[in-house]
């Protein structure tokens, strides 16, 4: 089974603004490029058929990245790539 992105009726940011507090979060920035379609904590929960919660847990276990809107407590956001670097790392992991 294929998963393709979220649907249609949830909404998608184009980030033109974060607040980042280091060269390295500054560089990963850059390189979404700032028109680049970003998901939705919702959004990655949908894809990933799973519960918001559960993307949370995954943020606070380091297995999952995200970049923060407002810096602590705000909204989370996601680049595709990231999501599909998790699910990446997933199947390493169940054929290892």
């Amino acid at each position: 089974m294929v998963l393709g992105p979220p649907t249609p009726k949830a909404k998608s940011y184009h980030l033109t603004c974060l607040k980042v507090n280091s060269r390295r979060e500054m560089s990963n920035f850059i390189q979404l490029q700032s028109k680049q379609t970003l998901w939705t904590l919702e959004e990655v929960a949908e894809y990933l058929r799973v519960s918001a919660a559960t993307v949370r847990r995954l943020i606070n276990k380091g297995k999952l990245s995200c970049y923060r809107l407002g810096g602590k407590g705000g909204k989370r956001i996601f680049s595709p790539e990231q999501v599909f670097a998790f699910l990446a790392s997933c199947k390493q992991g169940r054929s290892a």
